[in-house]
């Protein structure tokens, strides 16, 4: 079976993650001291929680849908757009953006998918969070941004990835997050220096809902650390970015489950009061992995063709595919499995250009 997606970044598969009530398990290596914020003390109200929120945080914006849990249906959208941020001269491979960005698509996008359901934010009973993979974003060691984020479209640490191709044994490409803290590393060595915590987009995203710093392996996987047969990070691999890498990554957490719940500061702060304290916040993942849950690419044999900002095909497997030329990226799903998966950079903002001619 082929599935064709046309998103940006898809939020098909936004819905599947959100619903999910349970508590996640797993060892806990160490505890961050941002670990230890308060979680939301209000519970949301049962009867009136009868949506869940979906949210897509894409490379040219931001989606939001609102799911309809009794009838099973969308029952309201929304968007917001925005781009990257200015381009400094003589850096043509730079492709950054402010994360605050992100937030303020959030609020625009869930604003509109409430408007468009004819939903009260109490009618929320859970989100869950997909968004572009691979994006850098520092945090110092009270949880504050670093630096902006730097995209997996960056390929400014294309040196960089190659002499890592070299230790890694495996082509390991410029979008794959290791490269991009190497190069901070070399070219920014103060923000490396504040850097105490290194999270994915949608890593983030979770962060600013729960005040929870964890990472499940399907984005993680696209770090470029991992051992895909143990899926855990590879200590030697962090090594050969920086001995003090692996420290910067929170824990893996299962990808069923709830990472948390909406705090009262993110809710009555950046939130607006746009979704309650106390929803329910899921594992989520990387756009890709949601994709193929929305999708329904969770068995052998299925793929996905998804043409956004990036073009990509992709499929499920029970076993790991390890490609040493980098051509097939060795993911993680969002499932417990894997997702190999073969991508262009360039895809539909190609195809956009003769509209301008």
């Amino acid at each position: 079976m082929v599935a064709v997606s046309s998103l940006a970044s898809p939020v098909s598969g936004v819905g599947n993650a959100c619903v999910a009530t349970s508590g996640t398990s797993g060892t806990r290596r160490r505890a961050h001291p941002l670990r230890r914020r308060r979680r939301a003390a209000v519970v949301v109200d049962a009867a009136a929680a009868t949506h869940a929120l979906g949210v897509d945080v894409g490379t040219q914006g931001t989606k939001a849908i609102i799911y309809d849990l009794s009838s099973k249906t969308v029952a309201g959208k929304g968007s917001c757009a925005y781009g990257l941020l200015p381009q400094p001269t003589g850096r043509p491979h730079f492709a950054e953006q402010d994360p605050e960005d992100w937030l303020e698509g959030i609020r625009v996008a869930v604003k509109q998918a409430l408007d468009d359901a004819r939903c009260d934010p109490s009618a929320i009973a859970s989100v869950g969070v997909s968004a572009q993979q691979h994006g850098m974003v520092a945090l110092d060691a009270n949880g504050d941004l670093v630096r902006p984020a730097k995209l997996w479209c960056d390929v400014e640490s294309s040196s960089e990835a190659k002499e890592l191709a070299g230790r890694f044994g495996w082509d390991i490409q410029a979008g794959f997050t290791s490269s991009k803290v190497l190069w901070m590393i070399r070219h920014e060595p103060d923000n490396w220096s504040r850097t105490q915590h290194v999270l994915l987009p949608h890593d983030w995203i979770n962060y600013k809902l729960t005040g929870v710093l964890a990472m499940e392996r399907g984005d993680a996987s696209g770090i470029g650390v991992m051992d895909v047969n143990t899926r855990e990070f590879n200590e030697n691999l962090c090594n050969f970015v920086d001995p003090r890498f692996r420290s910067t990554l929170p824990d893996l957490v299962p990808p069923e489950g709830t990472i948390g719940v909406v705090t009262e500061e993110a809710s009555r702060g950046w939130l607006a009061g746009l979704v309650p304290p106390g929803a329910e916040v899921s594992v989520g993942s990387g756009d890709n992995m949601m994709s193929a849950l929305g999708a329904g690419c969770v068995n052998d044999g299925e793929l996905v063709v998804s043409l956004g900002t990036s073009g990509t095909v992709f499929g499920y497997s029970s076993t790991a595919v390890m490609d040493t030329t980098g051509a097939v990226a060795p993911f993680c799903d969002a499932t417990g499995g894997y997702l190999p998966l073969l991508c262009t950079m360039n895809c539909t903002k190609v195809v956009e250009e003769p509209c301008r001619w």
